[in-house]
């Protein structure tokens, strides 16, 4: 893959996008201000950000911060998340918080998953002067106390109860998609530091006084993390100075990066998330993915192609003619890697004629057909002979043998039985299991918490672990869709036979409705070194969607006889699967499409944001 050619049509793009994504400015590739010379990194202009690496089980009881917020910031613009933990409303995550700045330079605090919010009006931050900032609930008391560089300023009487949740937390911004903006703290931040208990007002002032402040000396420290004035992309880990450790790591937020150059690899895996948006709003982006795939192919030696389910958008029942636009759409993006890549794909939701109540799939088995998949070289097998809702494929690597299993939206238990056995057939298959749900954003699997229909006949991702997967010492991966989720999460969990199983959730689709819809993950292989790098990749920009969505992680496993360690396969040769292809031969049957443009794009994805709003995902 090149390097960021696109940065015009990506500057057009954000302000053509503006009213839509406002104030977006991620598109520019390491962008930075200049003061006096030397590198200044704004969270607003360059994007940048701070994660936790892990999530707090404690609620956090004071709050303090080193914070710079600009004197012309206008009354009507929001001052941003210092640190928060919120996500989109839809997922519901109890427990979330954000401790930032609302509307004419007020503090702000959003308790558990707004719950309980409150703007402290006594002081505005807006003053270009560093200023400490504390929160501190008194639970014995039943209060809130607020503090500006070390002096109360407010108390407000409240009963609050714990505030916990399974998300790391962010710093410079909060984890909001989907439905609502996210907000960026619009000043600097220096310090922050945070306590599982209620800390006076000396300590507070003891605390403005150090920049490293360890657990050994401070009862309830949380955690500490001094930043320094002046962010940077080249301070990659920011260290806790508490005994938590939870170390923060540098990244971006809704930002286009350039993509690291990673050679040393066999060959590659494709992971596309849910198409929904993206056909019923840019088809023509749906069409430019198929192209890129196929164009792609011989050089990325790519493999295998894996869709994640949610091809439609609209309810086959309720919108019948919208619903068959898609799935035609659908039909004929995906059917130009016939014959040359290999391919599965699942159901998701929106794929079921009324979104899975009563599990109709006769509109996905009309334009998928049992008939046309049955016939390739790569299908092993289906739960039911004439139809395409659950099935597996096999094919092979040089010396390594896969199975992809593609199984149902909220499989039936019959279905993760049948899936069962097929494992138990071919213990010389690296097992990958696709399904449209089966991890969260929080990083946990589904458990069964959201079932909009009540099915009573499933298993959920973690019984399917708990019953079958982790059973087999060759269950391999399984990735997912269907949360939307900025951040290519991933878990890990060890079977009973001691080996690795990684789940990974795939779907970029609501962080950027307008425009972040074309963009897939790709996997590039190393079977000597036994390494997966992973790219969230955007063919539209020749980019990679966040920093922090490029990584590499080892795959080794001892207790995986379909892996083993990094030294049992030095000598593998890899074999190249022909993908040879005239330009645009494949794209001729959508020519017809009609392609939107980007204003009447903003207008629509509007209005499906305010639709959806009152739908499930």
């Amino acid at each position: 893959m090149k390097k960021l050619r696109y940065l015009a049509i990506a500057l057009l793009l954000a302000l053509s996008l503006t009213p839509f994504i406002s104030g977006f400015q991620g598109r520019t590739v390491n962008a930075y201000s200049l003061e006096n010379g030397e590198k200044v990194y704004s969270i607003i202009t360059d994007r940048i950000m701070y994660e936790t690496q892990s999530p707090y089980y404690e609620t956090i009881n004071t709050f303090e911060a080193w914070i710079q917020l600009p004197a012309d910031l206008a009354d009507s613009v929001t001052g941003g998340v210092i640190m928060g933990s919120y996500y989109n409303a839809h997922s519901k995550f109890p427990g979330t918080v954000n401790f930032g700045v609302g509307t004419n330079g007020n503090f702000h605090l959003f308790w558990n998953d707004g719950a309980f919010t409150h703007t402290f009006t006594s002081v505005d931050l807006r003053n270009d002067e560093w200023t400490h900032v504390a929160i501190v609930r008194d639970a014995s008391a039943n209060k809130i106390l607020y503090y500006v560089n070390g002096e109360v300023k407010e108390e407000v009487e409240v009963v609050l109860g714990e505030c916990v949740s399974d998300l790391r937390f962010g710093i410079g911004t909060d984890w909001n998609n989907w439905y609502n903006e996210k907000t960026p703290f619009y000043g600097k931040i220096e310090q922050v530091t945070v306590y599982s208990s209620a800390q006076p007002q000396e300590i507070i002032r003891e605390d403005m006084t150090k920049r490293v402040i360890t657990s050994n000396e401070r009862e309830g420290l949380m955690s500490n993390w001094y930043f320094g004035k002046k962010w940077s992309f080249d301070n990659e880990m920011v260290e806790d100075t508490s005994s938590t450790a939870n170390h923060c790591t540098v990244g971006t937020y809704d930002k286009y990066v350039e993509v690291e150059e990673f050679e040393d690899y066999d060959y590659s895996l494709l992971v596309v998330p849910d198409m929904q948006i993206m056909n019923a709003y840019k088809k023509e982006n749906f069409v430019q993915q198929s192209q890129w795939i196929v164009n792609s192919a011989k050089e990325l030696n790519t493999q295998f192609v894996m869709y994640l389910g949610d091809m439609t958008e609209h309810k086959y029942v309720k919108e019948p003619e919208l619903s068959t636009s898609e799935w035609e759409t659908a039909r004929s993006c995906i059917s130009m890697l016939d014959g040359k890549v290999r391919y599965s794909f699942v159901l998701g939701n929106h794929d079921y004629n009324d979104w899975g109540a009563t599990r109709d799939t006769s509109m996905f088995n009309k334009y998928f057909p049992y008939e046309k998949y049955s016939k390739t070289d790569y299908f092993g097998g289906a739960f039911q002979e004439g139809y395409m809702d659950n099935y597996y494929s096999i094919f092979s690597v040089g010396d390594v043998k896969y199975m992809i299993l593609s199984l149902e939206y909220l499989p039936r238990i019959n279905v993760v039985n049948w899936a069962d056995r097929m494992i138990s057939e071919h213990p010389d298959c690296r097992v990958i299991v696709t399904t449209h749900y089966f991890m969260d954003s929080h990083g946990k699997l589904d458990s069964g918490t959201y079932n909009p229909y009540n099915y009573a006949d499933s298993y959920r991702a973690q019984q399917m672990w708990e019953k079958v997967l982790s059973k087999h010492s060759n269950v391999f991966m399984a990735f997912s869709g269907h949360i939307p989720a900025d951040y290519l999460f991933r878990r890990q969990d060890k079977g009973i036979h001691g080996n690795t199983f990684t789940s990974v959730l795939v779907d970029l689709q609501g962080a950027m409705m307008s425009s972040a819809m074309n963009t897939l993950l790709v996997i590039k292989v190393n079977e000597r070194n036994k390494t997966m790098n992973f790219c969230y990749y955007s063919p539209e920009y020749d980019a990679c969607y966040n920093l922090q969505n490029q990584f590499t992680m080892s795959f080794a496993d001892e207790f995986n006889p379909t892996i083993g360690g990094v030294e049992e396969q030095e000598n593998s040769v890899v074999q190249e699967l022909a993908t040879a292809t005239e330009d645009g031969e494949s794209a001729s049957s959508l020519q017809g499409v009609a392609a939107m443009s980007f204003t009447g794009l903003t207008a629509m994805c509007a209005i499906v944001k305010a639709k959806r709003k009152e739908e499930q995902i």
